[in-house]
C-alpha cells in the first residue's frame, strides 16, 4: 500500500507535472498557462495512476464512460483547465463569456458530483437541495477568486507552500475519515504542484536569465484546477465516506487562507508578521480537522 501511494500519488504526477511544465517553458507558455498545464496535467496522471491498480481497462473505462461520482473528476479537472485557459487568452471584450463559463463550472461540478446521492435523493426537499447546490457553487467560485487574487510577488513562494501543506493536510484527513483513494488524490495534487514548481526553479530550463521568485510567478494559473480538485474531494469525501460537515468547511477555510493574498496593509509589515498571520489562518483549521477526524 505505501509503495503503491508513493508511487501513484506521488512520483508520477510530480514527474509528470514537472515534464509538462517544462515542455510548457520551451515552447514559451505564459507563467499562468505553465502552472495550469503542469498541475493539471500531473494531477490527472495521478487519478488514472491510482486507477489503473484495477487494470488498464478498467481506468480507461471510468474516465470513457464515468459512472460512480469520484469517475467524473477527472473530467471536471479538464474542464477547469479548458476554461482556464480561455480565461488567459479571452481578450476584454469576451470577458463576460468567459466568465459566464467558469460560473456555469462551479453550478455543474457539485451538481454533478452530488447527482444520485442517496442522502440528497432521500429525505431532502427540492429547495433544500436547490439551497446546498447554490451554498457549494458560491463555495467553489468564491474560493477560486481568492485563489486566483494577485498579490505582492514576495508572497507568492508562502502561498506555494501553504498550497502544498493544504493538499496534503487534506489527504490525511480524508483518510482518517475512510476516504483513503480520496486522500491518495489529494496527495497527488501536492505531488503535482511540488513537480511544477521544480520545473520552474531558476535555471531548470538551461536558461541563464530567469526572473526573481520565477518558481512560484504565474502560480494563480493554478488556481482553477486547485479549487476543483481539492473542492470535489472534500464534497466527495462528505458525500460518500464519513468526513464531518465541519472538517470540511476546516478545509475549505484552510485553502482559502493559503491562496489568499495578504491585506495591502499587512504587507506593509515585517516579513514575519506576514508570516505568522498567514500559517496561524491556514493551519489553525487544518490542525483542528487531523485532530478531530483522528478522534
Amino acid at each position: 500500500m505505501l509503495t503503491t501511494t508513493l508511487l501513484y500519488a506521488g512520483l508520477l504526477p510530480l514527474a509528470t507535472a514537472a515534464l509538462i511544465a517544462l515542455l510548457a517553458q520551451q515552447f514559451r507558455l505564459s507563467p499562468p498557462a505553465t502552472w495550469a498545464c503542469g498541475t493539471g496535467g500531473g494531477f490527472l496522471a495521478g487519478l488514472v495512476g491510482l486507477k489503473s491498480q484495477a487494470g488498464l481497462a478498467a481506468a480507461a473505462r471510468s474516465v470513457v464512460q464515468p459512472h460512480a461520482a469520484a469517475d467524473w473528476l477527472p473530467i471536471i479537472v479538464l474542464l477547469a483547465l479548458g476554461t482556464s485557459a480561455l480565461l488567459f487568452v479571452a481578450p476584454p471584450a469576451h470577458r463576460r463569456w468567459t466568465l459566464a463559463l467558469a460560473a456555469a463550472l462551479t453550478i455543474a461540478a457539485p451538481l454533478r458530483l452530488l447527482s444520485g446521492n442517496v442522502r440528497l435523493a432521500g429525505s431532502w426537499s427540492a429547495f433544500d437541495k436547490f439551497a446546498y447546490l447554490a451554498l457549494l457553487a458560491a463555495t467553489f467560485g468564491f474560493v477560486w477568486r481568492l485563489l486566483a487574487s494577485g498579490g505582492e510577488e514576495r508572497q507568492s513562494p508562502a502561498r506555494l507552500v501553504f498550497l502544498v501543506i493544504v493538499a496534503a493536510a487534506t489527504a490525511a484527513v480524508l483518510a482518517l475519515s475512510g476516504a483513503m483513494v480520496y486522500g491518495q488524490s489529494c496527495g497527488a495534487l501536492a505531488a503535482a504542484l511540488t513537480g511544477t514548481a521544480v520545473a520552474r526553479l531558476p535555471g531548470a530550463t538551461g536558461s541563464a536569465s530567469a526572473e526573481p521568485f520565477s518558481m512560484s510567478n504565474g502560480l494563480t494559473g493554478a488556481a482553477g484546477i486547485i479549487t476543483f480538485s481539492l473542492g470535489s474531494l472534500i464534497l466527495l469525501g462528505h458525500f460518500f465516506a464519513e468526513l464531518s460537515v465541519a472538517n470540511a468547511v476546516l478545509l475549505f477555510a484552510a485553502l482559502a487562507a493559503a491562496g489568499t493574498p495578504l491585506p495591502a496593509a499587512l504587507c506593509r509589515r515585517p516579513a514575519w508578521q506576514q508570516l505568522a498571520v498567514r500559517t496561524v489562518a491556514c493551519l489553525l483549521p487544518l490542525a483542528i480537522a487531523i485532530a478531530a477526524a483522528a478522534e
